[in-house]
């Protein structure tokens, strides 16, 4: 089981998760809620949804089963293209979404075997195009693909159930490029079934001119939404990176 502060969840989220948990959710509160998901679970402080990885890495926030196929003209979506595939879509400057297919002749190759499955996030240096303005964050041109002459700055793995078709990935390091690969470790030999996509994350324009939070309106306006409910800063490295004071950051050094 892997384990959620509620109040480190936005409003959307924590209306999601009480939909199959709660009734009548549109009348209540966002504090209702919490209170009232805490209440139901017998939990005090934190909310619990399975979850198939050791790391914190999550595949998803709640259950994806849905009640859309109830309505007329509507038709499931074949769970596998029997194709083996990877792709990563950006969410954010601090997380992506991948998704994949393992096909059938893999899967049965597979049968009675001894393996294990993993996702590997690797980061590479950034593209020689840098982006000049905010709005140019929402354009879908494709980064410059990895060569043979990048090297992997740093990476992690993420071990998956065979099952898994999807997964969030966080992008840990500003300004990189990622890329991510589905693994097959297999009599003591890893063997990369496919590549994705590749993705690219930039610093934020705050974390680049940081005087912009001098004004108290702006601050007000811009870092209101990444705190919790009590006031903590919502748990994010490159968040707490920027909004931590230069002297509690000398303290933890020492």
């Amino acid at each position: 089981m892997i384990r959620i502060n509620l109040e480190n969840l936005s409003e959307n989220e924590i209306r999601y998760l009480a939909q199959e948990e709660l009734e009548n959710v549109n009348s209540l509160s966002v504090n209702e809620i919490i209170d009232l998901l805490k209440e139901k679970n017998g939990q005090t402080e934190i909310y619990e949804f399975p979850g198939t990885s050791m790391h914190k890495y999550l595949n998803s926030l709640s259950s994806t089963v849905t009640r859309l196929e109830e309505l007329p003209g509507v038709k499931p979506v074949p769970e596998s293209y029997n194709k083996t595939s990877l792709h990563l879509v950006q969410r954010s400057l601090n997380w992506a979404y991948a998704y994949w297919n393992i096909s059938d002749f893999v899967l049965n190759d597979l049968d009675g075997k001894t393996y294990s499955l993993f996702l590997k996030v690797s980061s590479y240096n950034p593209s020689e195009k840098r982006i000049t303005n905010f709005n140019s964050f929402l354009d879908k041109s494709v980064p410059s693909p990895i060569s043979e002459s990048d090297k992997i700055l740093d990476s992690y793995e993420i071990y998956i159930d065979v099952n898994d078709r999807n997964w969030n990935i966080q992008l840990p390091w500003a300004d990189r490029r990622y890329e991510v690969s589905l693994e097959l470790e297999i009599n003591n030999q890893i063997n990369t079934l496919c590549t994705s996509n590749v993705i690219e994350s930039f610093n934020s324009e705050i974390k680049k001119n940081p005087e912009i939070l001098n004004n108290p309106n702006t601050y007000t306006i811009l870092i209101n939404p990444l705190l919790s409910k009590t006031g903590n800063i919502i748990k994010n490295t490159h968040i707490m990176e920027l909004l931590t004071p230069p002297e509690v950051k000398n303290e933890e050094q020492d």
